[in-house]
């Protein structure tokens, strides 16, 4: 599933802006 995919992409993504 790429549900996953999206879900650490936006984890990282949400990390990164930290």
């Amino acid at each position: 599933m790429r549900l996953i995919l999206i879900t650490l992409s936006i984890y990282y993504g949400l990390k990164l802006l930290e």
